[in-house]
C-alpha cells in the first residue's frame, strides 16, 4: 500500500474552459511519483472513445526527450507522438494521479512541478 494524490483540470492554464473543439498540449514535467497517470474524461466522467482506444498515459509509457520532459497532444486529430483524442463534444476534463509521491503527499508540491496545460489552436 502506498500514498496517492489525484488532481482534476477543466479549465487550461490561462484559465479557459477545456473545449474539444481546440488542441492542447500537456508537460512538460510531472510531479516526482513511482507512477503517475494523465487521463482524459468526457462530460459523463467516462473515458471518451478513442480512434486509437486509448484515453490515458502512464509516466512509464509516455515518450519523452533527451531532458526527460514529454508533451501529450489532446486534438480530435490524430497527432503523432504522445496522443489523446479528444471527445466530438461537450465539456472534457484531465485527471492526473500520482502514486507513492515522497514524503508526506503533496507537502512539497510547488506550482512549477505540475504540467502546464497549453490551448494550441481552436478549429470550427
Amino acid at each position: 500500500t502506498g500514498e496517492g494524490m489525484g488532481f482534476t483540470a477543466s479549465v487550461d492554464n490561462d484559465g479557459r474552459p477545456l473545449d474539444p473543439a481546440c488542441s492542447y498540449s500537456i508537460g512538460p514535467v510531472a510531479p516526482i511519483a513511482r507512477v503517475w497517470t494523465l487521463t482524459l474524461y468526457d462530460e459523463a466522467g467516462r473515458l471518451p472513445a478513442s480512434e486509437l482506444g486509448r484515453s490515458s498515459f502512464t509516466s512509464a509509457e509516455v515518450l519523452r526527450d533527451a531532458q526527460d520532459r514529454f508533451s501529450i497532444a489532446l486534438s480530435r486529430n490524430v497527432q503523432p507522438g504522445n496522443w489523446l483524442q479528444l471527445p466530438a463534444g461537450g465539456s472534457f476534463t484531465v485527471a492526473l494521479r500520482l502514486y507513492d509521491p515522497p514524503g508526506a503527499a503533496g507537502a512539497n508540491l510547488e506550482v512549477s512541478d505540475m504540467p502546464v496545460i497549453q490551448r494550441l489552436e481552436c478549429g470550427a
